[in-house]
């Protein structure tokens, strides 16, 4: 994952993975329950944008390699 910022439309980072393996790219406001982001594995390298900001809510991010 390589710069993250926050913009005027949401959150927004790029993320790279490994080689011949697929990346999900998850969400969570309580660390339990995770939603993908994006609508299909990731491969290679990808601009993601959150654009669901809920007011002052946190949101955790993580990506699930398979």
């Amino acid at each position: 994952v390589s710069d993250p910022q926050k913009g005027i439309n949401g959150f927004q980072f790029r993320i790279s993975g490994p080689e011949g393996k697929q990346a999900r790219l998850q969400v969570s406001t309580d660390l339990a329950t995770w939603t993908d982001l994006t609508p299909t594995p990731i491969t290679g390298t990808a601009d993601i944008q959150d654009t669901q900001l809920a007011g002052s809510q946190l949101k955790f991010y993580r990506i699930v390699v398979e």
